[in-house]
């Protein structure tokens, strides 16, 4: 482990345990380092920001605010476990949809606060760099 990572790893109180999408993550970045990092960090949050925030969030939202928040949310943490439950048949990655469900909560909740998607793009690029320094 380097140094960066132990320091990044304690300053954001994350574990070392790995759940399957960081580890495809892990694998990609392994072989491909510029591309993972190109697509993890810039484009993979444009485009999710676009179609659960842009799209999901602001559709649902106009009619329930509640549901807009629910099924956004709920959506954007399946798409991110949905690979390793009904692929590779691991059910146990279902506990980590609410990480990514509390993580499309407040991507939505700064999307309807600031009415400016750039914002939630930023913190949603933020947050995968972290991730990306992590494997660094």
């Amino acid at each position: 482990n380097s140094i960066l990572k132990q320091v990044v790893m304690s300053m954001f109180s994350i574990s070392n345990v790995a759940n399957s999408n960081q580890s495809k993550v892990e694998g990609m970045f392994a072989i491909y380092s510029l591309f993972t990092t190109v697509l993890v960090v810039i484009l993979g949050p444009i485009l999710e920001e676009l179609v659960y925030r842009f799209v999901l969030f602001r559709i649902i939202y106009d009619k329930n605010k509640f549901l807009g928040y629910l099924i956004s949310s709920f959506v954007f943490g399946l798409q991110h476990v949905i690979l390793a439950v009904c692929v590779n048949g691991q059910v146990c990655e279902l506990i980590n949809i609410v990480s990514y469900m509390i993580m499309g909560f407040g991507l939505s909740f700064v999307y309807a606060k600031t009415k400016n998607l750039s914002s939630s793009i930023i913190i949603h690029m933020l947050s995968n760099l972290i991730g990306v320094l992590i494997l660094i």
